[in-house]
């Protein structure tokens, strides 16, 4: 793409479709992709018109119980943010949305154009492509309210890209909803950057829009960057979809900078569910913090690709990672690759993964005092991914995590 002369919106949307074209579908032969079953990325539905009918059902009468107030701050629908359809914003909130070729020669659609021909992943570039509108938030003081973010897509090819700056000094809150159809396919991409003494905690929970049925695709991309004596603190539970997969991106840039990630997941049947992470400390004096939990069953697939690199300079710095997984039959798969760089001196720093099966003299202890299989094995992994979900920052998120996360056993002999 020609970037010398001022860029349009669907100019930016059309040279990531072809990007995309280039690109092709990718395979477990890339590295990045190594551990997910990619079949449904070349199937998806073809009827887009009972997607679209269901969009514009569900969008309708959507509330989420958070604080005082029964509505999310902002709703996007297919890609698209309709303010009118969200309440107020939280004050030291402003959001523009970006759309259309009214946009020519924005500051933001410039940057993404530049980024278009190093891609290199599909799914970002879908975000890219199949963009209905981008979002600019910017927080620029401590924000006292939540602020609560609705993703509902039916669509099978919503997209949107927002990018969220917290200024030196703000904080904020936000709960991150993605309401799913088993029809859609949601791309994804948030770009975040964390100013001096800035804090930012993000509790972000998968749905599907039909309680009986798997959330469709949903591809999830974060780009993180902290700055000086900046935190970050970013929650997820899920239960993965037809295929769901989360790719991290997480920069500490200057000293003091803290990055804290911890994810739970419930994966069974037919459901996937991937992570691919890159931990990078690029400044003295930085820490890092990494949990991520998983409970596969039924045949469920789920993955933690996950390096954490120290690089040249990034002296005392402080790093964790650890994947923990249950499987609870011979059906699920996991695959773990915890990964380590040090390239510095005077740093701490583990990394590990384990997958086991549940602990039999657990549950026989369980059941000693009176419990049956099932309930023994649901208090068991209450137990295992309840860390997760106690560690959200949000009182009704806890809730909503706990519930997603919750095993629910059915058999015809339950004792």
């Amino acid at each position: 793409m020609n970037t010398s002369t001022a860029v349009s919106f669907n100019a930016l949307r059309n040279a990531a479709y072809h990007q995309a074209i280039s690109m092709g579908l990718p395979t477990p032969k890339l590295e990045a992709w190594r551990y997910v079953d990619c079949g449904p990325l070349a199937t998806l539905p073809k009827d887009k018109s009972a997607a679209i009918n269901e969009s514009q059902d569900n969008a309708r009468g959507i509330v989420v119980p958070v604080g005082k107030s029964s509505e999310p701050g902002m709703v996007i629908t297919n890609g698209t943010w309709d303010p009118e359809a969200s309440p107020p914003l939280p004050a030291g909130v402003t959001i523009r949305g970006i759309a259309g070729d009214s946009v020519n020669g924005d500051p933001l659609v410039e940057s993404w154009a530049r980024r278009i021909p190093h891609l290199s992943d599909i799914s970002e570039a879908w975000s890219f492509a199949d963009m209905r509108s981008g979002l600019e938030c910017h927080i620029d003081a401590p924000v006292s309210q939540p602020l609560i973010i609705l993703n509902l897509a039916t669509d099978p090819s919503s997209a949107w890209r927002g990018r969220i700056t917290v200024k030196q000094g703000a904080s904020v809150q936000i709960l991150l909803i993605h309401l799913i159809s088993p029809l859609a396919r949601s791309s994804v991409g948030l770009e975040v950057a964390v100013e001096a003494g800035g804090r930012l905690s993000i509790d972000e929970i998968e749905f599907s829009s039909q309680s009986q049925s798997l959330l469709g695709q949903l591809y999830v991309h974060k780009d993180i960057s902290v700055h000086a004596d900046a935190e970050t603190e970013w929650h997820h539970a899920g239960r993965g979809g037809e295929l769901v997969r989360h790719c991290w991106q997480v920069h500490l840039l200057e000293p003091g900078a803290r990055a804290s990630l911890a994810s739970g997941c419930q994966v069974r049947g037919n459901a996937q569910n991937h992570h691919y992470l890159k931990m990078n400390h690029r400044a003295p004096k930085t820490e890092s913090n990494q949990l991520f939990k998983q409970v596969i069953s039924e045949g469920g697939r789920a993955s933690f690709d996950g390096l954490t690199k120290i690089f040249p300079g990034a002296d005392d710095s402080h790093a964790a990672q650890l994947c923990r997984s249950l499987i609870l039959d011979d059906q699920g798969l996991m695959g773990g690759r915890p990964q380590l760089e040090v390239e510095a001196d005077e740093v701490t720093a583990t990394h590990g993964a384990a997958i086991a099966r549940p602990d039999g003299n657990e549950l026989w202890y369980l059941r000693s005092r009176g419990l049956n299989q099932n309930e023994a094995m649901q208090l068991l992994i209450e137990g295992f991914l309840g860390e997760i979900a106690h560690s959200f920052s949000l009182a009704p998120a806890r809730s909503l995590a706990s519930q997603q996360l919750a095993l629910h056993l059915v058999t015809d002999n339950p004792a």
